[in-house]
């Protein structure tokens, strides 16, 4: 329970447990829960139907989600790097990873927390609160991934730290427009060929 509360009251201790736990493994796990959570939330916040075919549906979006997670957090990784090796960070590549976990941990906590938020709101009748609350409560996420990214970023090279700030945000904002686009083609793709 204090790895959660340093993710929030002292990043720099969160990160540094970050890069002593980080593996392949783990990283593998958590990309696909995660990338799963993220598109049937999405869905269940936004969208009604009729079961089963709700289910199937977001099974396949959990599936899509989990290939989606994937791709972005491989782009951001990558693209990442490359502006840490052109800037001469050093370890550029060790930052990358850690800066991915930045992402993907308080990603997974957001979407753990609605997931139970949404079937609250379904069960008590009260679903036209559901796309309010994420489209709302999940910039306070993008901020937090944010933050957790800069801080990993700049805590080797702090005299460099206005331009890392920038190269972090805008690393990750490319990244995440290409998997909004890709996202949404996806979604419209799977109602007109599924007929949801």
């Amino acid at each position: 329970m204090g790895f959660f509360g340093d993710l929030v009251n002292r990043p720099a201790a969160a990160i540094e447990t970050i890069r002593e736990k980080k593996n392949r493994l783990k990283s593998v796990v958590l990309i696909a829960v995660t990338g799963a959570l993220v598109l049937i939330n999405f869905f269940f916040a936004h969208f009604t139907g009729r079961f089963p075919d709700i289910i199937i549906f977001a099974l396949l979006l959990g599936v899509a989600g989990i290939i989606f997670m994937a791709m972005f957090i491989t782009g951001f990784a990558i693209d990442l790097y490359i502006f840490l090796k052109l800037t001469k960070y050093k370890p550029a590549g060790e930052a990358s990873k850690t800066a991915t976990w930045t992402v993907l941990i308080p990603m997974l906590i957001f979407h753990c927390g609605f997931l139970l938020i949404n079937m609250i709101l379904r069960l008590t009748g009260t679903m036209e609160w559901a796309g309010y609350l994420y489209d709302t409560l999940k910039y306070l996420m993008y901020i937090w991934i944010l933050g957790l990214a800069i801080v990993s970023v700049i805590q080797n090279q702090p005299e460099h730290k206005s331009r890392n700030i920038l190269g972090v945000i805008g690393m990750f904002t490319l990244n995440w427009v290409i998997y909004v686009y890709v996202n949404l083609w996806v979604i419209q793709w799977l109602f007109t060929t599924v007929g949801l």
